[in-house]
């Protein structure tokens, strides 16, 4: 491998001829290389932040990625809202390191932990367990006991050792959730003609049901809104839009045979001559200077899954 990386021309393309879902389309040299190649009003691009401190030792590689509206939910206003298997790997493909999905104070309990700090029902402690709190507090906390907050934490790598570092949030609350199934199940209800202990008993059994992956659905959303950030894409796109294909590019390190050895020392503690499609794993990452990027917008849950 050397220093100089050397351009592969992209495969001709037709009008007829559709690019492939994900793959490899080519190497280049600089950033006007590949805007001159891929032309925006024709690609939906996704770049890096910015360029290494030190291009000469790293590759610009392209992958397209192909979203159909099959690959989205569709929104109340007709958007296209990609499905978390597609921003997956849009991340793959651009290199995003997920470095931490972690379960936070929701914000319907942060007034009722500090009236209990107050009372002393509770420790003044930054730090406590929010099994802890839901145990000790479970009678003021009463119907907001089932509510849940993530914080999803993504890595993209810039420079070497030096990372770009987004947040996502996302919450859970039981509140918002009965509100948005009693809608849909009146208006489901209109239609058979149900009263009104049929209505509440079908809120019940679907409340019920939803609550058992609220967990699941929160995490899902905080780390796609992380991906997103780190990333800049849209959270939807118009059907004109998802007619162009997903152009990713990414800086890749070079790396000489000598960083290769000491890597594969690192991973298996032995000497041993990598072959070529050996995968070696990253170094572990300093966070301490990443920047930060932080998404708490709201989103239009569709499906129950995406955010």
């Amino acid at each position: 491998m050397t220093n100089e990386p050397t351009q592969l021309a992209p495969a001709p393309q037709t009008q007829q001829t559709q690019p492939p879902s994900v793959g490899l389309v080519a190497q280049f040299r600089s950033i006007s290389e590949v805007l001159a190649t891929f032309p925006s009003e024709k690609l939906t691009l996704v770049l890096p932040l910015r360029s290494p401190r030190t291009p000469e030792n790293y590759e610009l590689w392209v992958t397209t990625l192909r979203i159909t509206p099959a690959d989205c939910a569709r929104l109340p206003t007709g958007a296209l809202m990609p499905l978390k298997h597609k921003l997956y790997e849009l991340a793959r493909e651009a290199g995003v390191i997920v470095k931490s999905v972690e379960q936070i104070l929701p914000s319907t309990w942060r007034n009722i932990v500090e009236l209990a700090k107050e009372l002393r029902l509770l420790p003044n402690s930054q730090h406590l367990s929010l099994d802890w709190i839901r145990s000790e507090l479970a009678g003021l906390l009463h119907h907001r006991r089932n509510d849940v907050a993530v914080r999803a934490t993504v890595l993209l790598e810039v420079a070497p050792g030096e990372f770009v570092q987004a947040i996502g949030t996302a919450e859970w609350i039981e509140e918002d959730e009965r509100a948005v199934l009693e809608r849909a199940v009146r208006r489901k209800a209109a239609e058979k003609g149900w009263d009104e202990d049929q209505i509440q008993s079908e809120i019940f059994n679907q409340l019920v049901d939803v609550r058992r992956f609220r967990l699941r659905l929160a995490e899902t959303k905080a780390l796609l809104r992380s991906i997103r950030a780190v990333l800049s894409l849209k959270t939807s796109y118009s059907e004109a839009e998802l007619q162009k294909p997903f152009v990713i590019v990414s800086w890749r390190r070079i790396l000489s045979d000598e960083d290769l050895q000491e890597r594969w020392r690192v991973v298996f503690g032995e000497e041993r001559e990598p072959t070529p499609h050996t995968i070696i794993a990253e170094e572990d990452i300093p966070t301490e200077e990443a920047g930060i990027i932080v998404d708490e917008g709201e989103i239009v849950d569709e499906g129950g899954e995406e955010g």
